[in-house]
């Protein structure tokens, strides 16, 4: 009865997996048909030595995480505690399904709607500045300014993810907790730092891994706005491995570094799900 679910497992998971790996050890380019040699280790030298933009593209994917993962997080959670406290706010149950809007658009619409609001000179982000007698914005047309605002688009469409999910966490807290606390005088940082972040430690991991995956596969967004640029400035690792696979036909080396970038996200998934799960012990 199980042999239909283990075809259909080795045939969609284990075999794509194995040809990856194996192509990796390959200098299989589409633009060449008498690629396909075995190279070996080749590919990964190549990203350790330099000669790609993968490597930068990684340390790239490394500082989004830093980056985001905190800011989301912190929103989310003031976010969570706003929907917590006004709970019996007449029409409450409306905003928090308008707040989720962003998740029912897809990245690449997500992508296209910021590029043309962030636009510099028909975006209505700058119609907004330039009616107010603010400076105008770059945006994603400058060096600068384009990777702050990869992120600060993310934040605004998976923020509400998490802020659900920190929301489903405090409603789990007994309230008994916060009555006493209250009793005791406790203020909001002291009852943040006792009780929530305490109560609040399996989530937030599980959150942090859910959250590390999807900026890892930061693919649509960048597709849409940027294409990696200007220069390289937002060349995040999941774009990079696209670019060489599709347009520059580097099958070979776009596999190598695929099974990079799933080696390192793994670890860290796995570091971060043991730590959580210590502290949850």
């Amino acid at each position: 009865m199980l042999t239909p679910l283990i075809a259909v497992l080795l045939v969609l998971g284990v075999f794509p997996g194995v040809y990856l790996v194996y192509t990796s050890l390959t200098d299989l380019s589409l633009s060449d048909s008498a690629s396909g040699s075995f190279v070996g280790f080749h590919n990964y030298l190549t990203l350790v030595t330099g000669s790609s933009v993968f490597g930068g593209a990684l340390l790239k994917t490394l500082l989004f995480c830093v980056i985001a993962l905190p800011i989301q997080f912190i929103l989310g959670y003031i976010i969570a505690k706003f929907f917590m406290a006004a709970a019996k706010m007449k029409g409450i149950g409306l905003i928090r399904t308008v707040y989720m809007f962003p998740l029912m658009i897809t990245p690449l619409s997500v992508g296209l709607f910021w590029n043309y609001l962030l636009n510099p000179r028909v975006g209505a982000v700058n119609g907004i500045l330039n009616a107010l007698h603010l400076p105008l914005q770059e945006g994603l047309s400058n060096s600068a300014t384009a990777f702050p605002c990869i992120i600060g688009i993310y934040l605004w469409q998976w923020t509400p993810y998490v802020a659900m999910l920190l929301l489903a966490g405090l409603l789990s807290i007994p309230p008994e907790l916060y009555e006493s606390a209250a009793i005791d005088g406790a203020g909001m940082l002291q009852i943040t730092k006792a009780i929530d972040l305490p109560m609040l430690k399996k989530v937030l991991g599980i959150s942090a891994i859910l959250s590390l995956v999807q900026i890892v596969q930061t693919f649509e967004l960048v597709l849409a706005t940027t294409n990696g640029g200007p220069g390289t400035s937002t060349m995040v690792s999941a774009y990079a491995v696209y670019r060489d696979a599709f347009k520059y036909f580097e099958n070979g080396r776009a596999c190598a570094e695929a099974v990079v970038l799933m080696v390192v996200t793994t670890v860290i998934s796995q570091l971060l799900a043991k730590y959580v799960l210590k502290e949850e012990n």
